[in-house]
């Protein structure tokens, strides 16, 4: 092979492992703006929570926008199971819901308008835990107040709150 050709494979090698390590770089940041954004809606939720001065949250006042009811859904629950709950077809589910709980501590909100899923987001228990939470039933947006229950602080120092649905 001649030092040409070797030059060039050398080059034509570093533009490959410089167009993937930039492809990687994006894939790690629409990731992080993802997550980031989800995080923003749960952070909301602490904060109102954590503003309350009656005891109460009323997702109305951390969630904006125009909805009917909200879905609480537990840790776990699939997406197929969450879609069919949702009434959301088949071949729309994983853009609607985009990803599905794969951890204890975390819950999906699902927020309907006119039987049309208009929010989706991951809620962190960091940032307060609904309990009991899959009902699998909606809950009507004047009646998705929660009583506000501090717990212990947590491993970082930070109080744990539980949502509990009222009567």
């Amino acid at each position: 092979m001649s030092k040409t050709n070797e030059i060039v494979r050398k080059a034509i090698i570093v533009s490959c492992a410089g167009i993937i390590l930039l492809i990687c770089l994006a894939c790690a940041g629409v990731a992080f703006l993802i997550y980031s954004v989800e995080d923003d809606d749960s952070q909301e939720i602490w904060r109102v929570a954590l503003a309350s001065k009656d005891g109460q949250l009323r997702l109305a006042d951390a969630v904006s926008g125009k909805w009917d009811h909200v879905y609480v859904f537990g840790p776990y629950v699939q997406r197929s199971a969450l879609c069919r709950t949702l009434s959301v077809a088949t071949n729309q589910c994983e853009r609607i819901v985009p990803f599905e709980s794969s951890d204890d501590g975390e819950m999906s909100l699902a927020f309907v308008a006119d039987r049309q899923v208009v929010r989706y987001f991951r809620h962190t228990s960091k940032h307060g835990d609904f309990s009991p939470v899959a009902t699998g039933l909606p809950v009507l947006r004047a009646k998705a107040v929660f009583r506000i229950v501090p717990g212990s602080p947590r491993y970082n120092g930070r109080r744990s709150l539980s949502f509990f649905s009222l009567p």
